[in-house]
């Protein structure tokens, strides 16, 4: 028996989801450590002008400079692993059927990540590793997953509202 051309496409779509989460995976982690591998100047030349431009708009300039810019890096850090850890949990949430994995797995995963991420910082010249860095990118996955999980689980509720009982 032939199939309808309706199924086929559903299915064919249905299979797209998780390679389009996981190819915003790998392009997360390759801006991650794209960043880690640029020399010490390089990377304080762009802290400067992220702070810089930021200081434009919102009216200060004390990111660009001394203490600020250190505050920036540590903020980017965990903005970067925060859509790891997002990303992460809707690419486990589409594949795997245990939910106990959708939390766990993509945690291992960006944990991971992290301690790699500050390796390839000691291959650089000029850069360091720092555990407070690791600690600080572990918080940005959790929090990631936990942002994943709100709202992942608000849009179900408004998608899929809950049936009524009937007396």
């Amino acid at each position: 028996m032939k199939k309808e051309p309706e199924n086929r496409f559903v299915i064919k779509k249905a299979k797209r989801w998780p390679v389009f989460w996981s190819i915003l995976v790998v392009l997360n982690v390759a801006f991650i450590w794209g960043n880690s591998l640029l020399p010490r100047e390089v990377s304080s030349s762009l802290s400067k002008l992220v702070g810089h431009i930021l200081g434009l708009l919102f009216g200060t300039d004390g990111l660009a400079q001394g203490q600020g810019q250190g505050t920036l890096r540590k903020i980017a850090h965990f903005l970067e692993f925060c859509s790891l850890g997002f990303l992460l949990y809707r690419c486990a949430q589409l594949v795997m059927q245990n939910q106990w994995l959708h939390g766990v797995l993509p945690l291992a995963i960006g944990v991971t990540v992290a301690a790699l991420d500050e390796t390839l910082q000691l291959m650089v010249p000029g850069r360091g590793a720092q555990l407070r860095d690791v600690g600080i990118d572990c918080g940005g996955v959790v929090t990631g997953i936990l942002i994943a999980v709100f709202i992942l689980r608000l849009f179900r509720k408004r998608t899929c509202p809950i049936p009524k009982r009937q007396s």
